[in-house]
This record gives C-alpha cells, sequence and structure tokens, in this order.
C-alpha cells in the first residue's frame, strides 16, 4: 500500500461512477469498486516501481573486474540507470510489476469498503462469532424457535447491498 493507491482510490471511485450510473456515492457497486481499485492499483505500481526497480539493482549488484561495484547509493543508481539507459527503463517489466500490485490493491481497498460500510453492532457481532474458543449451538428445532425469540433487528444487516 502507498500513497498511489491510497490518494487515487476516492478520485477514481468518483470517475467510474459516471460510468456505472452509480447515484449513491456512499453506496457504490461492485463493479465501481473493483474498477477503481484496479485504478488505484495502477497508481501504486506506477508510483513504486521505479524504487523498487533501483532496490533490486542495488541488491543484485556484483563487483566488476577492479572490484568497484556499480552503485554507491540509490541516488547514484537512479542517475546511473536515467543517463545511460533513459527514463523509461525505470518501468522496465511495469505489466508483471501491475499484475503483482492490483490483485493486492484491490484486496486492501475491497476490505477496507466493506471495514468501512459494516456498522459497529455487526463488527462486535462478527468478532465474537468468530473469536478463538467461541462456542457453536447444534440445531434443533428448539435452538430455531429459542433463536427467533430472542432475534434483534437493530442487530440485523441488510444483505441486499
Amino acid at each position: 500500500m502507498n500513497v498511489g493507491m491510497m490518494a487515487c482510490y476516492d478520485q477514481a471511485k468518483e470517475t467510474v461512477m459516471t460510468f456505472t450510473g452509480d447515484k449513491d456515492p456512499k453506496r457504490p457497486s461492485l463493479s465501481t469498486k473493483l474498477a477503481s481499485s484496479a485504478i488505484a492499483g495502477f497508481t501504486a505500481a506506477a508510483f513504486s516501481m521505479p524504487f523498487d526497480l533501483m532496490k533490486s539493482r542495488l541488491q543484485d549488484m556484483k563487483p566488476n573486474a577492479n572490484g568497484e561495484l556499480p552503485y554507491t547509493g540509490l541516488l547514484d543508481a537512479a542517475g546511473k540507470i536515467l543517463t545511460k539507459e533513459g527514463p523509461m527503463a525505470f518501468y522496465t517489466g511495469f505489466g508483471a510489476y501491475y499484475f503483482r500490485c492490483a490483485p493486492h490493491a484491490m484486496t486492501i481497498l475491497l476490505t477496507i469498503e466493506y471495514v468501512n460500510s459494516a456498522g459497529p453492532d455487526e463488527m462486535i457481532l462478527c468478532a465474537f462469532r468468530h473469536a478463538p474458543g467461541a462456542r457453536r449451538r447444534r440445531s434443533s428445532s428448539v435452538d430455531i424457535r429459542s433463536s427467533q425469540r430472542d432475534y434483534n433487528p437493530s442487530l440485523a444487516t441488510n444483505l441486499q447491498s
């Protein structure tokens, strides 16, 4: 996760909503969320790719015949890559890098959307339901009637959204 992903997601969501026809910005459709998170993954990859390339070059450097390393540091690597290979060298392998970053961005951003849309009561119930050591009741007709009697509609969520 980086600034490219987080800064662009909401703006991408607003733009994508005009194409998908969503009316309520607080309740975007799944297609809007997927498209805008893919765009955010693209900007995350575009922002971080040059730094990842320089990191990889610094990690893989080996001494030449004179025993000198090709780069002395990050700025030296950036300057030498820029002058010897050109600015597009920083984006060598961008396609593969994007297809590694995009699923991560989509997973993170969709999870954030889900957690933010869940009410506090639902989050508490979910935490207790899946807590380690939580006891599970066996289904029977008696349990069904008691669960219907104990049902609290204010804690229920709308599963249609």
